[in-house]
């Protein structure tokens, strides 16, 4: 599922790099001039170039988070953005009668639905089906990881409280006076 998911979200990436970069870089005129940019002649080029950055940023946000293990959960929320881009993008192309376009984007649609709002519900159907809920967990990664350093941050914590109450002990002789350890000084 893991690998699905990549190559999902590696094809988005490169259509929406295609994309961003042919509308932010490539001139009004040129686009205008290629199948399937027909709707660049009523549209104003900072709208086209909002697009193109937009979709740049799309194709940064459908592989970094995750990628880099930051925010992981802007990988869905980019995808529900892809969404609302390919519905604009097929309500264009239908108005002006390319329904291979429109299919096309259908299909980035579909893409982008599984990578975004449907990912929870494929991903419930695959265990129900398979029985393996340990494999497909969506970053079982991450818990393996955050528990780790929680772990090592409360034996340092202890490590630590340990050896002030032992530094205190020494200059202070309130263990030798109370009765109590170091262990216990800790704990209080």
């Amino acid at each position: 599922m893991n690998t699905t998911l990549w190559i999902a979200a590696g094809l988005l990436t490169a259509v929406a790099l295609a994309g961003g970069i042919s509308k932010t870089f490539i001139p009004k005129a040129r686009l205008a001039a290629q199948q399937g940019g027909e709707w660049t002649h009523d549209a104003n080029s900072g709208f086209i170039k909002t697009l193109g950055v937009l979709e740049l940023l799309a194709a940064i946000g459908l592989i970094l988070p995750a990628a880099l293990d930051i925010a992981p959960v802007m990988v869905p929320v980019t995808a529900v953005c892809w969404i609302a881009l390919m519905v604009g993008a097929m309500i264009t192309h239908s108005r002006l009668g390319q329904s291979g376009l429109v299919l096309l984007n259908s299909v980035y649609l579909a893409l982008a639905l599984f990578m975004g709002p449907l990912r929870p519900l494929v991903l419930r159907q695959l265990t129900k089906v398979v029985g393996l809920a340990h494999r497909f967990r969506r970053f079982p990664h991450l818990g393996r990881r955050r528990r780790a350093v929680a772990t090592r941050i409360r034996s340092a914590t202890a490590r630590s409280r340990l050896c002030d109450a032992q530094a205190i002990t020494a200059v202070t002789g309130r263990a030798s006076r109370t009765g109590t350890t170091a262990s216990d000084l800790v704990r209080s």
